[in-house]
């Protein structure tokens, strides 16, 4: 094994060198200069919230709220950076994606407030007398506890079990692993905010 020796850098071909000089993956085929600070600040953000996205995924699927809240502020988080940096990327990826976030949030969202009228909804008719004189009984199924927890729970399970939510995982983790920055990013800044 001692015959064999390792090439220094100076006997492997320049373009070798080059390759492994630069960092960072290249975007669609656009080098390595495009990719600003912008975008990869962008990009490990969406990362942060990708991961919260997938580690809140069980709690939700489990029924608890707090696990829903925290999704849905994850994807709200994810639609806001991308509009507020919507200029650095391709319109039509950063439209798909705010979209679907849009939809998740709308998803889940219900399951983290299921309870706050379950209280109301435990008043007896009875104790409603202007309801209960005009002769409106409102002790309908849909205002029995629990009923709101259910239809939230059941619709925030759906969209979790969807192929939809399958795939806005991974065109999130394909965004961040490769971007689709414009060519030119910087010229698209706006001066005056």
């Amino acid at each position: 094994m001692s015959d064999i020796q390792k090439p220094d850098a100076a006997d492997r071909p320049q373009e070798d060198r080059t390759a492994s000089s630069e960092k960072g993956p290249r975007q669609h085929g656009i080098p390595n200069s495009a990719t600003t600070p912008e975008i990869e600040s962008t990009t490990s953000f969406l990362m942060e919230q990708l991961a919260a996205l997938l580690a809140h995924d069980p709690g939700v699927r489990s029924g608890t709220q707090e696990a829903a809240r925290k999704m849905r502020a994850a994807a709200r988080c994810s639609r806001s950076i991308l509009e507020i940096h919507r200029k650095c990327f391709r319109k039509s990826a950063v439209k798909r994606l705010r979209a679907e976030l849009k939809w998740l949030a709308k998803s889940v969202g219900p399951l983290r407030h299921a309870t706050v009228g379950d209280e109301q909804a435990r008043v007896p008719a009875q104790q409603l007398p202007m309801l209960n004189m005009l002769g409106l009984g409102f002790a309908s199924v849909e205002n029995e506890p629990g009923n709101a927890y259910e239809n939230a729970y059941k619709s925030a399970l759906a969209a979790l079990e969807s192929d939809r939510y399958f795939h806005l995982i991974s065109e999130l983790q394909s965004f961040c692993a490769d971007p689709p920055a414009k060519v030119n990013p910087a010229a698209h800044h706006r001066v005056n905010d």
